[in-house]
């Protein structure tokens, strides 16, 4: 269990809508982690730390100072994200395709953040959460699949409930 996971997780998950460069760092962080291990094997371990904080770091400024392009960057990022890992978790992904179903999923991500954003990020900061709060348990895969589920529709209800008080303002 990783606490840092479970409480940004939970952030994310209950208030990511309002939290929008916590999701983009939070992508930035995911992707690098991701990269690193590959891409950094046989490397120091503080290189193989310090490129996903350097990740995350450059997402959190992109979000802060560059809206519009962190936007399409946390779309991209999570779009290839989540279709990995649902490719993955289905078996239906081969090592040779991760690049090419992490761009199309990137893509249709990028497309879905920027024409309709609130809702998308409500969703996208839901799974990211959940991801996030289930990995850190290291549940096995159908205990896992019913937590996730359930942690994603209430971050959807709880964050759409507080966009729904603020419509009617």
């Amino acid at each position: 269990m990783f606490i840092p996971y479970i409480v940004i997780g939970t952030l994310l998950l209950f208030m990511g809508r309002n939290l929008f460069w916590l999701l983009v760092g939070v992508m930035g962080f995911i992707i690098a982690s991701e990269l690193s291990v590959d891409l950094l094997q046989g490397q120091p371990a503080w290189m193989q730390v310090l490129i996903p904080f350097v990740g995350g770091l450059i997402g959190v400024m992109l979000a802060i100072s560059i809206q519009e392009a962190a936007i399409l960057f946390s779309g991209f990022m999570a779009g290839g994200y989540f279709i990995n890992i649902l490719l993955h978790a289905m078996s239906m992904q081969q090592q040779h395709q991760e690049w090419t179903t992490f761009i199309i999923g990137g893509i249709v991500g990028a497309l879905l953040m920027m024409w309709l954003f609130d809702p998308v990020l409500v969703v996208v900061s839901s799974i990211t959460g959940s991801t996030l709060i289930v990995q850190s348990f290291h549940l096995r895969s159908t205990p896992a699949s019913a937590v996730f589920l359930i942690l994603v529709v209430s971050g959807i209800v709880v964050q759409s409930k507080g966009f729904s008080l603020k419509r009617k303002v």
